[in-house]
């Protein structure tokens, strides 16, 4: 058995983990659309982190209804989102569903590609029956 992980796991450390990114410009009045991390696990430290799990699925039902134009420059998708949020937040890395791991910019295949391996661990030691 093969695993694979795809999904975009983010952590915001600090203070920031309850942290609102903006995703669109402001249109008049109205206020921009944003993303933000949830939750409160601890990490290694006993320190907050806040997370925020992304899909491409996702994005467009969060954020398919405005038109390209709207978007913040990077914000477009979800990996392109995350990639911004990672390199310009210190505080915002690629994580680790299932441990302390943190990756900087450029690193999200190596995140998922741990969280797999971190998973079919974790299942290696269980017996599994079909």
């Amino acid at each position: 058995m093969s695993l694979k992980y795809t999904k975009i796991y983010l952590v915001a450390q600090g203070m920031n983990i309850h942290s609102e990114h903006r995703v669109t410009m402001r249109q008049g009045m109205m206020k921009p659309a944003t993303c933000q991390f949830t939750g409160a696990r601890a990490d290694e430290n006993h320190e907050p982190m806040g997370t925020l799990v992304l899909t491409e699925e996702l994005w467009k039902e969060w954020y398919g209804r405005f038109d390209r134009t709207e978007f913040i420059l990077g914000m477009e998708d979800a990996h392109s989102a995350a990639e911004k949020l990672v390199k310009d937040n210190p505080w915002i890395h690629y994580g680790c569903p299932l441990c302390q791991m943190r990756w900087g910019p450029g690193c999200l295949e190596e995140a998922q590609e741990h969280a797999a391996e971190e998973m079919q661990r974790l299942l290696g030691m269980f017996e599994i029956e079909e």
